[in-house]
């Protein structure tokens, strides 16, 4: 039960960090160790690479989302100390060798600190995930460059063809929160790699991107919001438009990808046909939030008055963060201490915020995207979406919980007199894998990438276009 009191929302944002170091030649290979949180383990490797000290350069990895390289450009080595740092990612580590220079031992800080120790390995750990499509392949496929004129942002992409498409139906995929890639690769999976594989073999096009700042797409990630990837893949759209070859166009949003998803499907001059949302947020931003940290708790076996705690704590922690978004981080800083003076002694809320990290350390969650997200509320587009959209939520699903959000959803698809269905499936998580609790902690140990009824579901209901 250790880590119990740590912010969920933070971890989220801890999905997707890091970066950059000089060495000696003790230090080249790969170290790697974990970062373990009641919702998350995270693996996290080092790769020192380089022949002298001079050319020394340093990568990190958090292999369990993907394996491309973070290049950690300010960093330091002193003898047997190593200090690293990423004004970007918000982060530090701070360490030295230990036992006979057999691993390196320290403190990783972002927000809260973990203590790790990293030891050696020969190579960058593999996991096999079954469903990832594998050569050779009997459609087409075309590495695009998606423009975005307004933003100046190139999107490179994948475009898969079925085989004789003519007039055939074609999607856009857009992926969920975070540095995603056109893959939206997490823990090795590659859900939309299996997607557009599966879809393309029955004769559904599929354009698929990397966000911008990320894999081979310009453009700056992290001063992005919500807003800004939906012109994005806007953008995607209209790519598509131009291309003859398809009788209609959708588009399939993930998680903050169905929120995308359904900015565009209200409005008039999208371009779409129909939209498919996969379990997209319908509760405003920071309400979301609140239920995922209740709902990721109890997944991890935390007892209910401690989830509602941790609840209570992470409502007051963003109304103040809403409250004083423009305002110093000592204001803000002034007004959690000010609370936490006010809670009885043995008020479980008071344990809480004795073990909170001051908010100094977690300033990403005053990022354009956090703030910005705190404050879109899905139910404005989707009470007025103007295509077919179909629906789906997992039952097990902890970061958009469907006990928060289904209902919601039905209620303001209802009000915009469109086609829609929406359909809640029996253990399925976020990723819409077959679960036991549906914690983040399992995806990376069920082999499964996506439950292949959900695939025939989705691609059933899109061939009616």
């Amino acid at each position: 039960m250790k880590n119990w009191h740590k912010q969920f929302a933070f971890f989220l944002l801890l999905l997707t960090f890091l970066k950059p170091c000089y060495g000696q030649n003790k230090w080249i290979g790969y170290w790697i160790d974990t970062i373990e949180t009641y919702t998350q383990d995270l693996k996290i490797v080092l790769h020192f690479d380089g022949e002298n000290q001079n050319e020394m350069k340093l990568n990190l990895y958090s292999i369990d989302q993907s394996k491309v390289p973070i290049p950690i450009k300010s960093f330091q080595i002193k003898e047997d100390s190593l200090i690293f740092s990423s004004k970007a990612y918000n982060l530090q580590f701070k360490g030295r060798f230990v036992d006979s220079n057999s691993s390196i031992s320290g403190a990783f800080k972002q927000g809260q600190v973990f203590p790790l120790q990293f030891t050696r390995i020969d190579s960058l750990p593999c996991v096999y995930r079954p469903q990832t499509p594998q050569p050779p392949f009997d459609y087409g496929i075309e590495e695009v460059l998606i423009p975005n004129k307004k933003a100046k942002v190139n999107l490179a992409g994948t475009l898969t063809i079925p085989q004789n498409c003519q007039q055939c139906p074609a999607v856009v995929l857009v992926a969920g929160s975070g540095p995603q890639d056109r893959d939206e690769t997490i823990f090795e999976h590659k859900p939309f790699a299996v997607i557009a594989d599966m879809f393309t073999k029955n004769g559904i096009a599929v354009l698929r991107y990397d966000k911008r700042g990320i894999g081979q797409s310009t453009g700056e990630h992290y001063s992005a919001t919500t807003f800004d990837f939906a012109d994005d893949a806007q953008a995607a759209v209209d790519f598509l438009k131009k291309d003859k070859r398809f009788q209609s166009i959708g588009i399939v949003g993930h998680s903050e990808g169905g929120i995308i998803a359904a900015m565009l499907a209200a409005k008039p001059k999208s371009k779409l046909d129909f939209a498919v949302l996969l379990a997209a947020p319908a509760q405003k931003g920071d309400s979301l939030i609140v239920s995922q940290v209740f709902y990721a708790a109890i997944a991890g076996n935390l007892p209910e008055t401690y989830a509602q705690a941790l609840a209570n704590q992470e409502r007051f922690l963003l109304d103040v963060l809403l409250k004083h978004k423009d305002s110093t981080l000592a204001r803000i800083d002034e007004e959690l201490e000010k609370h936490k003076q006010s809670l009885p002694e043995d008020d479980i809320e008071l344990a809480l915020w004795k073990n909170f990290v001051p908010l100094r350390d977690i300033s990403p969650c005053l990022s354009p995207w956090f703030q910005t997200f705190l404050t879109i509320n899905p139910a404005d587009y989707l009470q007025n979406a103007k295509i077919p959209v179909f629906a789906l939520y997992g039952s097990k699903d902890c970061q958009v919980p469907s006990e928060t959000n289904k209902d919601l959803m039905f209620d303001c698809l209802s009000k915009s007199n469109i086609q829609f269905s929406l359909i809640t499936l029996n253990n399925k998580n976020h990723l819409f894998q077959n679960a036991e609790t549906g914690s983040a902690k399992e995806y990376n140990n069920i082999s499964e990438t996506i439950a292949y009824d959900v695939l025939s579901m989705v691609k059933n209901w899109i061939l009616k276009f």
